[in-house]
């Protein structure tokens, strides 16, 4: 309870002394509160409000990179991989690996900081050595 907002304490203060009040409990644990259900959007506040630059089709992918903790991958069904930082709205990069396929997968290679790898719907797996290149892949597996 101590990491949530003031503002959201006094909501979950108030509706938790009301269930203990009505049960007649003298004593409040964790599951007398969530037996309380107080709002859970002040329980959860969303933690992330950014928006960053969008697809054209829902994103069904996202890594983030195990190396640099800010860059992140998403892919979408519109054919492309952006990267992105955290901190600029804007992607980084946008990678289109093949002609009218949906990905539908993206991930950071474990080992080497300059390689990802993406899927399509038909199965072709497309991978990125940004030390190769920077616009296409370095591998394409059919």
């Amino acid at each position: 309870m101590a990491n949530l907002p003031t503002k959201s304490l006094a909501g979950i203060k108030k509706a938790v002394e009301r269930y203990v009040m009505d049960k007649g409990e003298k004593d409040i644990w964790a599951e007398t509160i969530f037996s309380a259900k107080p709002d859970i959007k002040q329980m959860f506040p969303i933690p992330f409000k950014d928006q960053y630059e969008k697809h054209m089709g829902p994103v069904t992918g996202t890594s983030c990179s195990p190396f640099v903790k800010r860059i992140f991958l998403t892919c979408s069904s519109d054919g492309t991989v952006r990267m992105y930082d955290v901190l600029n709205k804007r992607p980084l990069s946008v990678f289109e690996p093949g002609y009218n396929e949906y990905l539908t997968a993206v991930a950071w290679s474990p080992f080497r900081p300059t390689v990802f790898v993406t899927v399509s719907d038909n199965g072709t797996l497309y991978i990125y050595d940004l030390m190769l290149s920077k616009q296409g892949p370095s591998y394409v597996i059919k």
